[in-house]
């Protein structure tokens, strides 16, 4: 087991009880519906869902498909995700413990593969999105969605450290080219691009991780700062309501059959 696997699962088993709580993002409707709307989702599609968590997409999917594998490296989040997905009554989706980087299928199995705000937890994510492209068939879909950097190196860097500073399992999130040539090094050239601006309320993002209180009040401190004329986070805070929130750019990339 890598230190990054540690981390993730260390992580989201603290995360996993409040993975649908109010005022975050993870389980928002609309987001949901954007995604689903997006797909090619036929009652025939072989789906598989990596780095699945408690499903959001994988329950959200699984009415629209023939069925639906699960996988996540975390075992309280697949317990959360078959709980609900037994609450729901989905008999098509199936929980499955694997590592992202050693998917425990045969070659060219799935029609669809997701994923959905995990790349920015991977190690390596060429070698995941590499591994996901194995198990897709030629003629399918690999879809990612995830968080964006900036563009500008710097204030990626930035950005990414204030992500990591709130959690420790949080790697790095590609930029645009980035992701692009991480699919296109798969063989999955993109076929669909669409992002779009997600705001993020700050004490529920931050509650989520349990962040430490001396960590909440630096986070805090920078996002006012900035918002003062001080130097940009790369997290772009806004007020709204008297509520302190940033925004975080979410991209649904669909790569389509084999290159």
């Amino acid at each position: 087991m890598t230190n990054q696997i540690r981390r993730v699962q260390s992580a989201f088993t603290r995360q996993a009880p409040g993975f649908g709580g109010a005022g975050l993002n993870l389980g928002h409707k609309e987001l949901l519906r954007w995604v689903v709307e997006s797909l090619p989702l036929t009652p025939g599609t072989r789906t598989l869902d990596v780095a699945a968590g408690t499903g959001h997409l994988s329950r959200a999917a699984a009415p629209h498909v023939r069925s639906i594998a699960a996988v996540d490296v975390t075992p309280a989040m697949l317990h959360a995700l078959r709980t609900e997905a037994e609450r729901e009554g989905l008999d098509n989706l199936q929980p499955v413990q694997a590592d992202a980087a050693r998917l425990p299928f045969a070659d060219r199995q799935f029609d669809l593969v997701l994923c959905r705000l995990g790349l920015h937890h991977f190690a390596d994510p060429a070698a995941e999105v590499t591994e996901m492209a194995r198990v897709a068939r030629p003629s399918g879909t690999l879809a990612i969605v995830d968080l964006l950097s900036p563009d500008d190196m710097d204030l990626a860097e930035r950005y990414n450290a204030f992500e990591r500073m709130r959690d420790p399992s949080h790697a790095w999130a590609l930029t645009a080219r980035e992701l692009r040539n991480v699919l296109d090094a798969a063989g999955r050239p993109v076929a669909d691009w669409s992002a779009r601006d997600v705001e993020v309320p700050l004490d529920p993002w931050l509650d989520l991780t349990r962040t430490p209180e001396s960590t909440r009040r630096t986070i805090v401190r920078a996002l006012e700062h900035e918002l003062g004329g001080g130097p940009p986070t790369g997290m772009r805070p806004c007020v709204r309501d008297g509520r302190l929130s940033f925004l975080q750019t979410w991209v649904l990339a669909q790569a389509g059959p084999q290159g």
